[in-house]
């Protein structure tokens, strides 16, 4: 019977890829240009259009220039209009558009005329290859074309003008272009294919050698989490992770001292140049001077409670100070401690898991979070201590007896170091509902406080907990009234008409943007990896989520779903929550970037419309949202279908996961930056 199933897998497989590629050559003539990426037909086409040019000269004469929007004050905008007189065509036509230096902070959307009809195509229909714009569009007899580009600059600082050198329309050399791009698509997306059936395969004929118990887990984590993070961190050179250079200010900041630390190390290795630059590389003999010491030359002082956001980093750093070690070691220093200490508590809450390790270890070794590991940010202090509260607080539930004072003082120091790092993260301390209250064995002075004393007194608790809540919620907006990003919280929940569409409008707009974030956004966002590669993660992480086992003397278990309904919808507001406030955190910097000067001063009926007039909020990047990951898929269980991959080997697919992300990120962030 299995042996059955196997072949039909592999027959409907193999017909299916037949079929697509039928398919596509049938949609040629009507394709759009997601079809068209998709389409092995393509390639086979020799039929000419006719090839239309313009150079910078008659784009000059002919462009319709405008200011920007109103109130954006980092932007610039440029229409240029292009005559086109009827062409006729009877095929698709592609339009390339070849810009200045900026051409990855250029947003361009394309209006196009034809008889009767517009049609527009907005940034997501182009396709990025080498220095060039490439949009495929459906339109026959095109009479007109506008070319709207808008340029944004992330500095507080004037945006130059917009220079489009050329658009070419139907040139032969994009069409060879797109089709090999189209080609090298379709062959990797083929080859994944056969890997995957190869993997079933393999994995079926394997199954008596998968002992990979829960228990060795962590320390396979631990492992390879140091090994690749201290790799990536030397691969990653110095300010090429976002705000690095503020980061390493902020560090001596919290002890205390007024260091410019690019100044002091008279820019050492030359790498700011290569910052959203991206064919600039490293200069190797600038970068890997040893004689160049870290010497700050400034007393130290008692540093700030604030110091906990980057203790790892400013030990190195210290260190290499104090020692007067060369700037590079210093640097590694500090990375290598930040990847230990990540490395280390991230071992510790995966060890602490009882439900779904593999999917928290592979959210710990998401892209994005190997990329930060390594870095001078403090998503080091911040996402390692979420993982760890996620770790103690399933433990708690599911494993641990009893829960103490001491447990709970536990939680509270986590969310408080989660608080100095990044206040909206502290929304995770909702999760400590989810602990029972038949676990608690407190011993206060005295007095022993259980589940059948909470029973026994509940009226006088209840009386005593609600005006201690009460005086603790006016304290709290007492609080925040005096925190700028309190005041947008409460002007959030105040005027919900004005901020919820607003939230809503700015996540579903930009939901796959942030999964991007998450696998395939490197560098100064600059850095792409190949869309197959986001499908790949994702569809992977839909794996994950159904490997809910034990491993009992060989024999792998499926675990049921342990949450109650409500437990699930729980988690699934808390989640959510907290991808709403982290996008609400953001409002201050958008307001700034659109134009409204001295926010912080207004009062919360203008704060709330500054939300009312913002058409979205800028600046989200993926990895914000990655500690909501766990609790998204964590309460999803679907017994059939975990049942069914428990005939396979999981080690063979967990291990060619981690092999395929590691081999294909490792070559995106070597030709980026050093090859």
């Amino acid at each position: 019977m299995k042996n059955k199933f196997l072949k039909i897998f592999l027959f409907l497989t193999l017909f299916f890829v037949f079929f697509l590629m039928y398919n596509n050559y049938i949609l040629y003539n009507t394709s759009s240009v997601k079809k068209l990426f998709s389409n092995p037909s393509f390639l086979f086409s020799s039929k000419k259009e006719k090839a239309l040019s313009f150079n910078k000269k008659y784009i000059k004469d002919n462009s319709i220039t405008n200011t920007g929007e109103k109130n954006a004050i980092n932007t610039f905008e440029e229409n240029f209009s292009l005559e086109l007189k009827n062409l006729k065509s009877e095929k698709i036509n592609i339009i390339s558009i070849e810009t200045n230096n900026s051409i990855f902070e250029i947003h361009p959307s394309v209006e196009v005329s034809s008889k009767n009809r517009k049609s527009i195509y907005g940034v997501n229909n182009f396709i990025k290859i080498k220095n060039k714009y490439l949009l495929v569009i459906n339109e026959k007899n095109v009479d007109k074309i506008i070319i709207k580009c808008i340029k944004e600059n992330f500095e507080y600082s004037p945006v130059e003008k917009i220079s489009i050198n050329s658009v070419k329309i139907n040139n032969a050399s994009d069409f060879s272009l797109l089709k090999r791009n189209i080609m090298k698509k379709n062959m990797i997306a083929l080859v994944l294919i056969i890997i995957f059936i190869a993997i079933i395969i393999i994995s079926k004929m394997t199954k008596k050698f998968d002992r990979v118990p829960d228990k060795k887990l962590p320390k396979i984590f631990l492992i390879i989490s140091i090994f690749v993070g201290c790799t990536f961190s030397f691969l990653f050179p110095l300010y090429q992770i976002p705000d690095e250079m503020t980061h390493i200010n902020m560090i001596y900041s919290e002890m205390n001292m007024k260091v410019d630390f690019n100044k002091k190390v008279n820019s050492y290795g030359d790498t700011i140049r290569i910052m959203h630059n991206y064919d600039q590389k490293v200069d190797s003999q600038k970068y890997f001077n040893l004689n160049k010491k870290l010497k700050i030359k400034k007393a130290y002082k008692l540093p700030s409670i604030s110091l906990i956001k980057h203790l790892p980093q400013a030990l190195g750093l210290f260190i290499g100070d104090i020692l007067s070690l060369p700037i590079l070691i210093s640097i590694t220093l500090a990375e290598v401690f930040a990847v230990i200490f990540y490395s280390i508590i991230c071992y510790k809450s995966l060890k602490l898991m009882p439900i779904k390790k593999e999917l928290m270890m592979g959210v710990m070794l998401l892209p994005i979070c190997i990329q930060q590991m390594g870095s001078f940010s403090y998503d080091v202090m911040l996402l390692s201590m979420c993982f760890l509260f996620i770790g103690y607080i399933f433990n708690y539930k599911f494993e641990k007896e009893n829960i103490t004072v001491i447990d709970i003082i536990k939680l509270l120091l986590i969310l408080f170091v989660i608080g100095i790092v990044k206040l909206p993260y502290i929304i995770l301390g909702g999760l400590i509902i989810l602990i029972p209250l038949k676990k608690i064995d407190f011993n206060l002075f005295k007095m022993k406080i259980d589940y059948n004393y909470i029973v026994r007194h509940k009226k006088t608790i209840i009386l005593f907990i609600i005006p201690i809540c009460i005086i603790s919620l006016i304290a709290f907006v007492f609080v925040l009234k005096k925190m700028y990003f309190g005041r947008i919280l409460l002007a959030a929940i105040r005027y919900p008409k004005k901020s919820i569409p607003l939230l809503i409008g700015t996540f579903w707009s930009n939901k796959f943007g942030y999964i991007r974030g998450m696998s395939s956004e490197f560098g100064w966002l600059e850095t792409h990896s190949s869309l197959f590669f986001t499908y790949f993660v994702m569809i992977s992480f839909a794996f994950f989520t159904f490997l809910n086992y034990t491993r009992k003397n060989k024999k792998v278990i499926v675990q049921k779903n342990p949450f109650k309904k409500w437990e699930i919808v729980y988690m699934l507001i808390i989640a959510f929550v907290l991808i709403f406030i982290i996008i609400l955190s953001m409002v201050d910097w958008t307001a700034k970037i659109m134009g409204f000067a001295d926010i912080e001063k207004y009062s919360l009926s203008q704060l709330g419309d500054v939300m009312n007039a913002l058409p979205f909020i800028g600046g989200l990047q993926g990895r914000y949202f990655v500690p909501a990951v766990p609790l998204l898929l964590i309460p999803v269980y679907f017994n059939k279908i975990s049942t069914r991959l428990s005939k396979y080997n999981l080690s063979i697919f967990i291990t060619v996961y981690y092999i395929v992300l590691f081999t294909y990120f490792f070559i995106l962030i070597l030709s980026r930056y050093w090859v």
